[in-house]
């Protein structure tokens, strides 16, 4: 048997029996010199070859080929090299002791006691086996082991910070919202400047669409669906429910001399007049019967079409006053009726349940809540 088949079949051997003996808690010792003895096989090997150590490239860095070409024995390696991982806090200590050369100087960094800093580097000390600093007498100074680690622990811990600020930056700067048209062009985009000057460290990034967006695909923070609220998954907060009336401008109500009951709407074009609604509304009404006869059909899709079309005087919408209020205060649309009705929809804002606790996801809606009242007429 080659020098390399022998190894490769004792570092299985050994890290088999490693994983086997860190199940059970009365037996550390046991992992300790197992741990010892495959660590000896892999320096031993290093030392003649570098064969193992590029084959295993547990560091990334020994042949820049960092998890190519596993052996069957490389995922238990690099298990076990995470699982003698140091306590966080004790590599924190450490980090700041180094750097200072005072355990003093350390403590106050890190709002801890000098004890606390001390028994933080004792430890790390019990866990990697060696002194890592000399006591003096008017400080400490690293030994060679401390010196080499503590190197590798400020590269370590940087990286964790980069990560962390990245990571914090993207939870507290872009806010990402999908939202229906008619909720984004006739409410949303009137008032989301006040959201920007409240909060100026949050950019809004708004995309206008019907889809119901996949956010874990998308990257989407939030979204404001019309709907019943039942969505598996996410966090919905009613906004405001869908009431619906018929609505026209004030000039294709004077072409039939204003509407005085209900039925007169049926003298004008209706728009999009196989939507449920109108049925719904016209039953309301005390219109069971309606017909729209050989009227041609459109399909506009968003109220906020159906709203441009009713301003520019091409037939009765119906529409939800609330998101129109601007146009019925500027005199561009009427309600003839104030007969609103709903069919158990509403708009929610929508977001997965992972998100719940976000910073620019809670003041998002805390401004929106405020911002509703206006929108609900006092009732959202």
């Amino acid at each position: 048997m080659s020098r390399r088949m022998w190894l490769e079949k004792m570092l299985i051997v050994f890290a088999v029996d490693l994983r086997r003996f860190d199940r059970d808690a009365n037996r550390r010792r046991h992992k300790k010199k197992t741990h010892a003895v495959l660590m000896a096989i892999l320096i031993i090997d290093c030392i003649l070859t570098h064969e193992t150590a590029n084959r295993l490239c547990i560091c990334g860095k020994c042949c820049g080929n960092a998890n190519k070409g596993e052996t069957p024995w490389h995922k238990e390696i690099r298990w076990m090299a995470r699982s003698e991982l140091p306590p966080l806090a004790a590599l924190r200590a450490f980090e700041a002791a180094a750097r200072h050369k005072n355990f003093t100087q350390a403590a106050a960094e890190l709002g801890m006691t000098q004890a606390a800093v001390s028994y933080q580097i004792k430890v790390l000390e019990d866990r990697v086996g060696h002194p890592l600093f000399l006591r003096q007498a008017r400080g400490v100074a690293l030994t060679a082991i401390g010196t080499a680690l503590s190197e590798q622990a400020s590269i370590a811990l940087d990286t964790i910070a980069d990560a962390f600020a990245e990571a914090r930056g993207r939870a507290h700067g872009v806010l990402a919202l999908s939202v229906i048209p008619t909720f984004a062009t006739s409410f949303l985009a009137k008032r989301l400047g006040g959201f920007q000057l409240q909060h100026p460290n949050v950019a809004v990034r708004v995309e206008v669409s019907e889809t119901v967006v996949d956010f874990r695909a998308t990257g989407f923070d939030a979204a404001i669906r019309g709907g019943r609220g039942d969505w598996p998954g996410l966090v919905a907060h009613k906004l405001v429910d869908t009431r619906f009336s018929p609505m026209l401008s004030p000039g294709l109500a004077d072409s039939i001399g204003g509407l005085k009951t209900p039925r007169d709407l049926l003298k004008l074009p209706i728009l999009a007049h196989a939507d449920p609604w109108w049925r719904a509304w016209f039953s309301a009404a005390g219109v069971p019967e309606v017909d729209f006869g050989d009227r041609p059909s459109q399909q506009f899709g968003p109220q906020v079409l159906e709203a441009t079309a009713a301003m520019a005087g091409q037939g009765v919408a119906m529409l939800t006053p609330a998101l129109f209020s601007d146009a019925l205060e500027s005199g561009q649309l009427i309600q003839p009726f104030d007969l609103t009705c709903e069919d158990g929809s509403a708009y929610w804002l929508v977001y997965p349940h992972a998100f719940r606790n976000t910073p620019k996801i809670k003041l998002f809606r805390s401004w929106l809540t405020r911002e509703i009242p206006v929108l609900a007429g006092g009732d959202g």
